[in-house]
């Protein structure tokens, strides 16, 4: 009997000292992080980085730079959710398009499809995508 009271009082005495829409320091902090990436239309990994940035109290800037390669990436994926690409197709364009420009070459599309020892209609439709991810890079 005694627990329960004690329980219930620590109970009353903690719902008092959260704010009064019931969000946390943290959810509020988040709430703010969310709206000032929203105010200067971040978006994908650069969104992240500023949300991380700003959680730890660094509003300043606008997330981290992305490297080439990381904004590579982030440009074939959206090429490729354009194109509804799926599966082997999708890997094999992303394989090629992320590749830096001086080392991609539509002959070695095959290769990698042998090296990843896919077969019939996934091997066809990696060794597309990888020829499709070549000619949209260069």
């Amino acid at each position: 009997m005694l627990r329960g009271l004690l329980a219930l009082t620590l109970l009353l005495t903690s719902s008092q000292a959260l704010p009064d829409d019931g969000l946390t320091a943290q959810q509020e902090r988040m709430r703010h992080c969310n709206g000032a990436a929203d105010a200067k239309r971040l978006a994908g990994a650069q969104r992240n980085h500023f949300i991380v940035d700003c959680l730890k109290g660094d509003e300043n800037g606008n997330g981290r730079k992305l490297t080439p390669q990381q904004q590579r990436s982030e440009d074939c994926s959206k090429v490729a959710r354009e194109r509804r690409m799926e599966g082997a197709e999708r890997r094999g364009f992303l394989s090629a398009c992320t590749r830096p420009p001086l080392q991609k070459r539509p002959r070695d599309c095959a290769d990698r499809a042998r090296e990843m020892k896919l077969e019939a209609e996934d091997r066809f439709r990696f060794i597309n995508g990888c020829v499709e991810g070549t000619k949209t890079r260069t």
